[in-house]
């Protein structure tokens, strides 16, 4: 099957990189919109995983082509750890959409729809990031973008911890709710870290390479 992907179009490991993070943020803008529209959840839901399994395409492109490559751009640890790390913002992005659905959430809380703003920003932070890695010439702004996806990934801890202190203390009697709820913040936590890890991974080969 990657054989005939690679006849049709013979993608560059930093074309990858930069589909594979658009496609990331392209799932991501879809929960934020999922979130304000959990009307048309199935919808979005299904967006969500028709952009999972593009970039799942994406990173088994990608490790096919480093199999097939005997020189490499960057270290072929570092090309790894990138697509997967990426891989798993968009995962954690589907197990969001798929438990939304499985628990049939009909509104989002305030503190969910901001962290959902919040990924969607670091993942646009991080795409920009995946992008400087040709030329490796933009590493002040690399620096900075790190630092920002820092302190967003700051930020959804802020939110994780109030949206739970907000749960806890609107339905204290409904365990199954709250921990129903629980695990769809920690899912859009999660994606808010890999952010962090794919700016540490892309400041690291600033750093050993620029």
């Amino acid at each position: 099957m990657f054989g005939q992907l690679f006849r049709r179009k013979d993608y560059g490991f930093f074309e990858l990189f930069e589909k594979q993070a658009s496609g990331v943020l392209t799932g991501v803008r879809e929960l934020q919109t999922m979130m304000s529209d959990l009307a048309m959840r199935d919808r979005h839901a299904q967006r969500i995983e028709e952009t999972e399994h593009q970039c799942d395409t994406y990173t088994h492109m990608a490790f096919d082509l480093l199999h097939r490559c005997y020189v490499t751009p960057l270290d072929r640890d570092e090309i790894g750890k990138l697509m997967t790390t990426l891989d798993d913002i968009v995962d954690s992005t589907h197990v969001t959409a798929k438990r939304t659905l499985l628990y049939d959430i009909r509104t989002a809380p305030a503190s969910l729809q901001r962290m959902t703003a919040v990924l969607v920003e670091a993942t646009d932070h991080v795409l920009t990031m995946v992008k400087r890695l040709r030329g490796l010439k933009a590493v002040d702004e690399v620096r900075q973008l790190g630092e920002e996806v820092h302190r967003l990934e700051n930020e959804g801890d802020r939110l994780l911890t109030a949206g739970l202190t907000e749960l806890l203390a609107g339905n204290p009697a409904d365990a199954l709710a709250v921990m129903k709820m629980k695990e769809i913040y920690e899912a859009v936590e999660r994606s808010i870290d890999r952010c962090e890890d794919v700016a540490n991974i892309v400041s690291g080969i600033f750093l050993e390479h620029a």
